[in-house]
């Protein structure tokens, strides 16, 4: 049976040649929108570090001292002396409040969907031989310039190191867990007897283990007085949207103790409906400490939705093409393999006349076709490595061509065209099989 079949494709090699030719093209076009899918999808189902449900962001505003409702201080101190002592103030009385769960300062990259961040670099503080970790922020295609202890990936390096203040409890409403099994409560902890944690971006384009780094200490920028030991490794805290990759940045968390940042509340199960409009019905009142006063509270996932408008918009608008392209070339696949069946309806019907079932040219027919896309994908597959290798498709972590990467998006490819050569091949032959072999040789 294999052996009639690749004679009959031999045979009728000018017509095949064309066939596989566009099924080659076919083929490069549709890895490409492929691979663009699994870029994006990728960055989508991305784990956050935390989570935003029924957390709150409370803005703050200072009165201006011009303004009727400025009330001078009682020890003549100025407002930025205050700013952090009132801040506090604030955050405790929004703990009494019987909606809130809990009310913390974060500040740095510790605000979902903020984007500000504080870059910093972080020293190995007692160098192991041959084991040094320096994490630095790096910006530069020269791989050969890297210092010492940043990973050579073989990619260019782009890594940031973000500094993340936490207020107490903050761990607590993020719901932020240790890769080493550690609960909010515990890495609460970890924070008050003074040691960080580090996110498992750290080992990125290494095999170390992140689990490795605890224990070790760390000094900040080159002040060496600073030191840091590691006490838990946490998974990387996305601040930047949805739409941006972690890459290997890197994000160290101490705990903020009375610096003035952003305040973040978490609300209770069911207390979500109407708690912004009851904060800011009593915030000239009660939420108002030394002229600190609350101007705004909102959803996290309401400024992440806005804070990521743009690219949604843009993503739906590369989906709709990208989704008609699809559409167009299924068609014309699909077009291509129906009319070809279609035309040897008179060699099905010579080969029912001589005994052959309708199940046997069923898989003839199929397998003449995986047998031509099998043989177009081989080719398109080397062109795909050519485009990743060129950089001229998608960009993930700041890599084109990844293998396992790149042999999921070809394998895909290749079951969405076998999809479309079954189904152009299987209608048409379904209704050949009901027609009078005897009426099919008449007709020729």
């Amino acid at each position: 049976m294999k052996r009639k079949l690749l004679r009959q494709l031999r045979n009728e090699w000018q017509a095949n040649i064309w066939l596989c030719l566009e099924l080659l093209i076919v083929s490069v076009v549709i890895w490409y929108i492929a691979d663009f899918f699994f870029v994006k999808t990728t960055l989508l189902t991305e784990p956050k570090g935390w989570s935003t449900e029924r957390i709150y962001r409370i803005e703050t505003t200072l009165i201006p001292a011009e303004s009727p409702d400025y009330v001078a201080s009682a020890d003549g101190r100025a407002w930025w002396e205050l700013l952090g002592e009132s801040a506090i103030t604030l955050v405790d009385r929004l703990k009494t409040n019987p909606d809130v769960e809990y009310a913390t300062i974060v500040e740095g990259g510790g605000v979902p969907y903020d984007g500000s961040s504080s870059s910093n670099s972080l020293k190995d503080a007692n160098p192991l031989p041959g084991d040094t970790i320096n994490l630095e922020s790096l910006d530069f295609e020269d791989e050969e310039k890297a210092p010492e202890g940043i990973p050579e990936t073989g990619r260019r390096l782009s890594r940031m190191v973000y500094y993340v203040g936490m207020g107490k409890d903050a761990l607590r409403a993020y719901d932020v867990h240790g890769l080493g099994g550690e609960t909010p409560d515990e890495l609460e902890a970890i924070l008050d007897r003074g040691d960080i944690l580090l996110s498992e971006t750290a080992v990125n384009g290494t095999d170390r283990d992140p689990l490795s780094l605890i224990g070790r200490q760390f000094y900040v920028g080159r002040d060496s007085t600073r030191t840091y030991r590691v006490g838990a490794i946490i998974p990387y805290l996305n601040s930047a949207g949805d739409f941006s990759g972690i890459g290997d940045n890197v994000k160290w968390v101490t705990r903020n103790n009375g610096g003035f940042g952003t305040i973040i509340v978490r609300v209770r199960p069911g207390h979500e409906d109407g708690f912004a409009d009851r904060i800011i019905a009593e915030a000239d009142n009660y939420y108002s400490v030394n002229n600190l006063v609350i101007d705004n509270v909102q959803p996290i996932d309401e400024i992440g939705k806005e804070f990521d408008r743009e690219p949604r918009l843009e993503m739906r608008n590369w989906f709709v093409c990208l989704g008609f392209m699809l559409m167009s070339i299924f068609l014309g696949v699909l077009g291509t393999f129906w009319f070809r069946t279609q035309q040897r309806m008179g060699e099905m019907a010579i080969r029912k006349t001589f005994g052959a079932s309708s199940s046997a040219l069923f898989r003839r027919l199929i397998g003449e076709g995986l047998v031509l896309l099998v043989c177009a994908t081989v080719p398109a597959a080397v062109i795909d490595i050519i485009i990743a290798n060129h950089e001229l498709n998608a960009e993930l972590y700041l890599v084109y061509m990844e293998p396992a990467r790149m042999a999921l998006t070809i394998a895909a490819t290749f079951l969405f065209m076998a999809v479309m050569i079954v189904l152009g091949t299987v209608f048409p032959a379904w209704r050949a099989m009901k027609v009078d072999p005897a009426r099919v040789l008449a007709d020729e």
